[in-house]
């Protein structure tokens, strides 16, 4: 909850301080990405080869909690929802920070998924996720903004059916801002002693 109230502060600074930079802002986000992946990079013994996941997410703007520009960019935060179909099946939510240019853009995201993953009980896990944007062809639409990135599962945040859960993986995709985004994943995951931040029963 701290995150995701920290997140929402950052444009407000923005607001209140016309002349801050943005390398202020992109330090800010940084330092919250850091602070949120500490905890997270929990590996798997080499020996467990884990679950592969592949499959879509498609993922529609919820809300916008603020925006600005500074120096030419853009800095937004905002929520998504999406739906996830393949390995993943469920559905998740997602507050994003994110940095634009005219051609590029630079995101942090904290997202929560419920659901299986193939075929297990239902279950959640918290995850962070780093996106590079194309953002050249807009303005979007009519164009498009193609994108890419990589999800870290947060450490002991599993439940439910995932319980234990750790790993994350690489995803891609394109869409724009009204009418969504559609994404193909390809993570790896593992679950209790095969996780060095569980291999304790933590």
């Amino acid at each position: 909850m701290k995150t995701i109230e920290s997140l929402i502060r950052v444009p407000a600074l923005v607001n209140e301080r016309p002349r801050v930079s943005v390398a202020i802002v992109t330090g800010v986000a940084l330092i919250l990405l850091l602070a949120m992946l500490a905890p997270t990079f929990a590996s798997a013994r080499a020996d467990d080869k884990g679950i592969h996941a592949t499959g879509t997410i498609s993922t529609a703007v919820a809300y916008v909690a603020g925006t600005s520009v500074v120096s030419g960019n853009t800095v937004l935060t905002r929520g998504t929802v999406s739906t996830f179909s393949g390995s993943l099946s469920g559905t998740g939510t997602s507050l994003q920070q994110r940095i634009a240019t005219a051609l590029s853009s630079e995101s942090v995201q904290y997202g929560e998924f419920t659901g299986t993953l193939a075929g297990s009980a239902k279950g959640t896990y918290a995850s962070i996720d780093t996106i590079t944007g194309d953002t050249s062809g807009c303005p979007c639409p009519p164009g498009t903004i193609t994108f890419s990135g990589t999800t870290v599962i947060v450490a002991g945040s599993g439940m439910g059916g995932l319980e234990g859960i750790c790993g994350g993986g690489t995803f891609s995709g394109v869409g724009d801002p009204v009418h969504g985004f559609t994404t193909t994943y390809d993570y790896t995951f593992h679950f209790g002693g095969s996780c060095n931040s569980n291999s304790n029963g933590d």
